[in-house]
């Protein structure tokens, strides 16, 4: 896979999701969140992002989008843990989890460009 192809990178946030969409290493390009996996994979799908991803992880979000599975560590390997910890900080931020505990107000994923 070519360095400049998109890696869509999910991670886990309790019953929520964050993922960042990365091209080469270190250039993370958006990020995503949803209220669950299956919220976050659509809002995706749904993105101008989806036609240039050619590859995601985990390996269950890549076979429900119908990418290449490819691990965070063999796309970026310089920089693997730095996005994990932006990802992980997201999941962590408080107005992320009031978001998430208020569903009702701004239910749906959220995309903002980096």
């Amino acid at each position: 896979m070519k360095r400049e192809a998109r890696l869509l990178y999910i991670q886990q946030c309790g019953d929520a999701a964050a993922a960042a969409v990365l091209r080469g290493q270190g250039r993370v390009e958006a990020l995503f969140i949803g209220g669950s996996l299956e919220e976050l994979v659509e809002t995706v799908r749904s993105s101008s992002f989806f036609e240039e991803l050619r590859a995601a992880w985990p390996p269950g979000a890549a076979a429900r989008l119908g990418l290449e599975p490819l691990s965070l560590e063999s796309y970026t390997p310089s920089c693997h843990a730095c996005i994990k910890a932006l990802l992980r900080g997201l999941c962590a931020e408080d107005p992320l989890r009031r978001w998430l505990q208020g569903r009702g107000e701004d239910a749906g994923g959220w995309q903002r460009r980096a």
